[in-house]
């Protein structure tokens, strides 16, 4: 106890169990990643981007899907994939893709 509190900005009570630390790691399937000596861990399906850990969104298409995807989508082709019709590019990026054939990309 420090009844006049604690004169620096680390405790001198605290002693870090290096075994627990590893038990803890390897109970939360924890991935300790070296980041300029702060020592930062990172879960399972998440990363670092700066210092902000961002997790890493459940991919609702497989990889065949998105390949497919390129293929036909006009935002990639340019063409409407029902008419075949070239659809104009805009100014700025297009959030919905309808056609005049009455094709419309319902995915958003």
């Amino acid at each position: 106890m420090h009844p006049a509190g604690v004169q620096s900005d680390r405790c001198p009570d605290f002693r870090e169990d290096a075994a627990a630390a590893d038990q803890q790691r390897a109970f939360m399937a924890l991935e300790w990643v070296a980041d300029g000596g702060k020592g930062l861990w990172e879960p399972d399906g998440a990363s670092y981007y700066g210092d902000e850990l961002v997790i890493t969104p459940e991919q609702r298409w497989s990889r065949e899907q998105k390949l497919a995807l390129l293929d036909w989508h006009p935002m990639f082709t340019g063409r409407c994939p029902s008419c075949e019709v070239t659809l104009p590019q805009t100014e700025s990026p297009r959030v919905y893709w309808d056609c005049a054939c009455g094709w419309r990309d319902d995915s958003v």
